[in-house]
């Protein structure tokens, strides 16, 4: 059973804009005018492709000078003591002086964690909210879970970064 419905599109002004003449919905579906991709398709998406590129030209940068090998990725007695660390976070000793200068094994390993965990399953999660490369790639979106389990991870993986932001040092 489909329900015939007439589509619409509200601008900024108030102005309702047809989206198309007539289209039919099956019941339970939808449609373009309650699920708001006509603007998410332009403002968001836009925010984020500059998001992709901006952390591509990070790795880029850090692959490039060395950051990543030098600063980021823990050192191998630094993995071997990461349990006095984990004791030192959690009686809250701070480090002093020179080691005070560098983020220790436990914020090397949760900033690796955000920047090739969190933040690709962001975007891999917010391509999968768009029907339109279901389309190109059909049935890809299951890999995920679904559609909505996309838009799960999606909020919980672009909230990650937040709360490791919250605990670290700048």
């Amino acid at each position: 059973m489909s329900l015939t419905l007439m589509a619409y599109w509200t601008s900024r002004a108030g102005l309702m804009i047809p989206l198309s003449r007539r289209a039919d919905f099956p019941l339970g579906q939808p449609s373009p005018a309650r699920n708001g991709w006509p603007w998410h398709a332009t403002g968001i998406s836009f925010f984020a492709w500059l998001f992709v590129l901006n952390g591509v030209a990070y790795i880029a940068y850090a692959i490039s000078s060395g950051h990543l090998r030098r600063d980021m990725i823990p050192k191998m007695l630094e993995l071997r003591n990461i349990g006095s660390s984990i004791v030192d976070h959690i009686k809250f000793k701070h480090p002093t002086g020179e080691a005070a200068k560098r983020y220790n094994v436990l914020q090397n390993l949760a900033y690796l964690a955000v920047i090739f965990g969190l933040l690709p399953l962001v975007v891999i999660a917010g391509w999968a909210l768009s029907p339109r490369l279901d389309v190109v790639w059909t049935g890809w979106v299951d890999l995920l879970g679904g559609r909505q389990a996309a838009r799960t991870l999606h909020f919980l993986a672009a909230m990650g970064p937040i709360g490791i932001c919250g605990n670290t040092r700048v």
